[in-house]
């Protein structure tokens, strides 16, 4: 089954026009620095959603030879006017060893995409009821499609931030056993570990760089990456054989994006609930 991710975003936007806090003025940043096609049309989608949400949002343009200490700054005032902000990634190169540092000046309470280093060291999820985007569409998809991941043998591809990281957490936390592929991973190995995969789950941001037809045993397969080409996406695995295979696949475009887009606005009105039970508004 090929998902369609547009879909599942409407329906997920039904479900948080319900949860929406009424009466109460939400407010939503994003931060970037570079503007690749990639972040502009990540933004895009954002403003996109957060119009039918009616949710205040505003993208905010930090020039990219700010200095660290000048960012920080930056940061710590934006936090105080909105009720979330989120930093986009990637960051220019010469934050590239500092981005964990950075995504660590957001607030707590603040934090849409929820990437602090502490959130699952501390166990942040159990308080603020949130996730990063990442694992919530890894989730939704799972229970959406009745996928259980005990005792199959599960491959995740990629370490980064936004989905390697994140995952790799999660299941950890479920005490889930996967094993990872890194880009570093020789060619050889890599394809014999596809061979064996039962659910693959990408996030290596690489051009087709695994075929469907590599995927032998895989039944479930999602694919977070997303490279642009001469103004195309494409997502880490080609589709070079017949879908029809697999009980789920995600394609790029159109397949986890839009779930996790929606994903971030879950993760906002929750955040703003939180603030209003405690008081704090």
């Amino acid at each position: 089954m090929i998902i369609e991710g547009k879909k599942l975003q409407q329906e997920i936007l039904k479900k948080l026009l319900k949860i929406r806090p009424k009466k109460t003025k939400i407010r939503l940043a994003s931060i970037y620095l570079k503007s690749d096609p990639a972040t502009l049309t990540f933004l895009k989608n954002k403003a996109h959603l957060a119009q039918k949400l009616k949710v205040e949002y505003k993208k905010i343009k930090i020039k990219s030879n700010t200095s660290f200490k000048e960012l920080k700054e930056e940061i710590k005032k934006i936090s105080q006017k909105f009720d979330a902000l989120s930093i986009q990634l990637p960051l220019p190169k010469k934050f590239s060893k500092d981005t964990q540092k950075i995504l660590d000046l957001i607030p707590l309470k603040k934090d849409l995409e929820a990437l602090n280093s502490t959130f699952f060291e501390k166990k942040l999820y159990q308080k603020l009821k949130i996730f990063p985007p990442s694992v919530k569409t890894l989730e939704f998809l799972l229970k959406k499609y009745r996928i259980s991941l005990k005792n199959k043998r599960i491959v995740l591809l990629g370490q980064g931030i936004l989905i390697g990281q994140p995952i790799k957490n999660y299941l950890k936390m479920k005490k889930i056993n996967f094993e990872i592929i890194e880009k570093s991973t020789p060619q050889k190995i890599r394809e014999k570990i596809l061979k064996k995969a039962e659910v693959v789950i990408s996030g290596m941001g690489q051009a087709h760089l695994i075929k469907a037809s590599q995927l032998k045993k895989a039944k479930v397969v999602i694919d977070f990456g997303t490279s642009f080409k001469k103004g195309k996406i494409y997502g880490d695995i080609k589709p070079d054989i017949s879908l029809k295979k697999f009980k789920i696949f995600t394609p790029v475009p159109g397949g986890t994006a839009p779930i996790l887009v929606a994903m971030l606005f879950e993760n906002l009105f929750l955040l703003r609930l939180t603030k209003t039970s405690t008081g704090r508004n």
